[in-house]
This record gives structure tokens, C-alpha cells and sequence, in this order.
């Protein structure tokens, strides 16, 4: 795969998220539930399976290019993306502290540490551990693949079901430390809404934030009709003054709430199918629930 241009795989892509949409008919149910529930009367039917239909299309491309991440040249990559808010970025990165990247499971999410490690920086992953269905070939074979892929790109994982002392650690050298907003590792959980739903959010990353001093900057991956993306550092959150830390604390995941809906309001399709997976996840007693209801 990792021969073809990338305008290739994307229109194979897109030939072959028809096939997936029209033939994975539980999966699509639940997508278009989720979207209802999430968006209430936001959008109209019509609009609800048009997300869905766009949410399929983006989850394969962002399949594929989790199958060639790693064997892109350097050039190729930066020709996928255009950055935005850079200085965002280099003003925390600067100030020595390190940065904790708030990321969502929204659209190409994998991209940012990829590209922030090309670009030189000192990069570090935390994830949950990967839950593959092993006894499935094909599952087994893909998660195989991308692992191959991930482990090119020269940024360290770290996964929460080990210890975190050399991730936390890394934040005081002034790396960068990317943690997902909507991760369901965490060992506590702090009620956020997100529009008619009320959601379950780790605090994890904005107690780290407020603790070792680290810039807490949202980053968002916006995919173009060009299948270009757009690589966006948002202004770091700032902590505010409350009546005490775990007011500041809530406050602050607030903050990050209200930015993420303007969003999804925007590119609803960008997280249609992680509303699929969270809730299936939840369904087989893998992880938490994301949503209370």
C-alpha cells in the first residue's frame, strides 16, 4: 500500500466504505443512534444519515493511512497536512515545562504526535492497551500492520496499564505528553456534558496539567474534501481561579467540552464511528461507559 500515492488509497478508500456502509447494518444502526442521541434536534433525519454515511468513508481512510503512516517519507507526510496555531504551540514548548496535547478520538487523531516527531520534537504517547480480538485473522493482521507502521514513527507510547512514572517524567524535560480527552483509562471519572448527553471524562490530564505546570493545548485533525488535513493547536486552557483545586479542575475540563462541541457541531462525521466503538467497547465490559445513559 504504502507505494501508491495517498490520493490512490483514499479513492480505494472511499470505494470500499460504500460496501462497508450498506453491508454493516448493526454497525450503521448504532452509528446513526449515537448521533441522534448525541445531537438531539440539532439535525434533521436526512442530515443524522448523511453524518453516518460520511462517518464510514472517514474511518476507512483513516484505516488506511494507519496501514502507511510509518513507511511515508517525511515529504509525503507534510504534503497530507497544513498546520495552524503552530506558535500556540512553540510559545509552551518554549517555556521549558512541557505540554500536554489534548486530543480527541476525532478524525485522523494519530497525525499530531507523527508529525510534531518529524518535526524534531521529543514526543510521548499515553494509550490504553490495544484491545484486539486475536482469535479473529483478519483483526489480528491489521492491528499487526499498524503496530509495524507506529513503531517508524520515532515517538514513544506508553501504555496505562503499566507505569506512567517515565511519561509524567518527560513533561519535565519539556516534551510533549499527548493524552486523549475521551480515553476510558482512567481511574476516575468526572461528569462533562457534551450537549444532551452527559459524558464520563478522566480528569487524568488536567490535574497533570495544573500539578507540574505543563500547557494543556487542544489539537485537532480536520479532514478537507481534498483529504487534506488540517492540523490545529488551539490556545492553551487556562487554569481559572475557584474556591479550590477540584472546582479549578472541573472548570478547566469544561473549558475543554465547550471548545470540542464547536467541533463536533462543525464535523459531526469526524466522530460518528467512536461513538460506535466507545459504546460497543462498554457492551462487552472492555472499558467505561462514555456516556451515563
Amino acid at each position: 500500500m504504502s507505494y501508491f500515492p495517498p490520493s490512490f488509497l483514499y479513492r480505494i478508500g472511499a470505494f470500499i466504505s460504500w460496501f462497508f456502509y450498506l453491508a454493516a447494518v448493526k454497525r450503521r444502526r448504532v452509528v446513526i443512534e449515537e448521533i441522534s442521541k448525541l445531537f438531539g434536534a440539532r439535525f434533521n433525519r436526512e442530515r443524522i444519515r448523511m453524518i453516518a454515511r460520511r462517518s464510514f468513508k472517514i474511518y476507512v481512510k483513516r484505516q488506511t493511512e494507519n496501514m502507511v503512516f510509518g513507511s511515508l517519507t517525511e515529504s509525503r507526510l507534510f504534503r497530507l497536512v497544513s498546520i495552524e496555531g503552530l506558535d500556540n504551540m512553540k510559545k509552551s514548548y518554549k517555556k521549558r515545562k512541557g505540554i500536554i496535547l489534548l486530543l480527541a478520538h476525532f478524525g485522523s487523531y494519530l497525525l499530531p504526535p507523527a508529525i510534531l516527531a518529524y518535526m524534531g520534537y521529543r514526543v510521548h504517547q499515553i494509550a490504553g492497551k490495544p484491545l484486539v480480538d486475536k482469535r479473529r485473522v483478519v483483526y489480528r493482521k491489521v492491528f499487526e500492520a499498524r503496530k509495524r507502521q507506529s513503531d517508524r514513527i520515532p515517538f514513544q507510547f506508553h501504555q496505562t496499564d503499566k507505569n506512567l512514572g517515565s511519561a509524567v517524567r518527560a513533561l519535565g524535560h519539556g516534551d510533549i505528553l499527548v493524552i486523549a480527552f475521551d480515553g476510558r483509562t482512567g481511574s476516575e471519572m468526572v461528569s462533562t456534558k457534551l450537549f444532551n448527553r452527559t459524558a464520563q471524562i478522566s480528569p487524568g490530564p488536567f490535574k497533570l496539567s495544573f500539578k507540574t505546570g505543563a500547557a494543556l493545548l487542544p489539537t485537532f485533525v480536520v479532514r478537507g474534501g481534498d483529504d487534506k488535513h488540517r492540523l490545529i493547536f488551539e490556545s492553551p486552557i487556562e487554569f481559572p481561579i475557584c474556591k479550590n483545586r477540584e472546582d479549578t479542575i472541573i472548570s478547566s475540563m469544561n473549558s475543554f467540552a465547550g471548545l470540542f462541541e464547536k467541533y463536533l457541531l462543525k464535523y459531526p462525521c469526524h466522530f460518528g464511528m467512536t461513538l460506535f466503538t466507545v459504546k460497543k467497547e462498554a457492551s462487552k465490559g472492555l472499558n467505561p461507559s462514555l456516556f451515563t445513559d
